[in-house]
């Protein structure tokens, strides 16, 4: 266990097969200092899958829950950031892959994200669970309005990140997916959702997707303001 942390902190892998070359590496620095890794494959849905790994970590003692998505490249003194932050809930923002958007969505009325140096820390609406840091009392608060599912087989599950219809004020009901489901119930549960737009991630398709390729050709900077219409 790092020094001067108390709680105990599990990193969750979702995977088809096995994370990339890029992320394996970095989950096995997690994991040389000290911090457990689940590697997780054989769920066809996705939203199962996620709420299954967080019912067992939380049913074996876990305080700290951290997703990491097995095509995400980050840097491990990042996961110290985020828990270092104190919040419940908290994420890094990446670039989608093959189209120039990001994997948020902003609280309404914002127009710029800054990212890098001069980034920080703020609330957005939906963060991806990417890279997302999580705690115990936040799966406690959401739990209360969920049903326990699946007791009679012996393997009890709470669908945490079940897939949900939301209210946007612009694009009307909106079918959540289950990172941003999560997100919506969190929300409802008097949490609020923010992402550290200093820390530097990147998405593994073709290459390995930036900020930047969100809003403009490849191309690397300390700073980056994004920009929505």
């Amino acid at each position: 266990m790092p020094a001067g942390k108390t709680a105990r902190m599990v990193v969750l892998v979702p995977t088809t097969d096995r994370p990339q070359r890029a992320c394996e590496e970095r989950l096995r620095e997690i994991e040389r200092r000290g911090i457990e890794v689940r590697r997780v494959a054989g769920y066809a849905a996705i939203d199962f899958a996620r709420s299954v790994m967080a019912t067992r970590a939380l049913a074996d003692g876990f305080d700290e829950l951290m997703w990491i998505d097995d095509d995400v490249v980050f840097d491990p003194d990042d996961v110290e950031r985020l828990r270092d932050s104190g919040e419940p809930l908290v994420a890094g923002v990446y670039a989608k892959k093959g189209k120039r958007a990001l994997a948020v969505h902003v609280m309404p009325g914002t127009r710029t994200l800054t990212f890098g140096k001069a980034g920080g820390i703020v609330e957005v609406r939906y963060a991806a669970t990417g890279f997302m840091y999580t705690q115990r009392r936040l799966y406690e608060t959401m739990a209360t309005e969920l049903p326990v599912c699946n007791e009679s087989f012996g393997d009890p599950v709470v669908p945490y990140f079940l897939p949900c219809i939301g209210q946007d004020p612009e694009r009307g009901l909106w079918y959540l997916g289950e990172d941003f489901a999560f997100c919506e119930r969190a929300r409802r549960a008097g949490n609020r959702v923010l992402v550290d737009t200093r820390i530097r991630l990147h998405h593994v398709g073709a290459y390995a997707y930036g900020w930047e390729d969100a809003g403009s050709d490849r191309e690397r900077f300390e700073t980056y303001a994004y920009h929505f219409k």
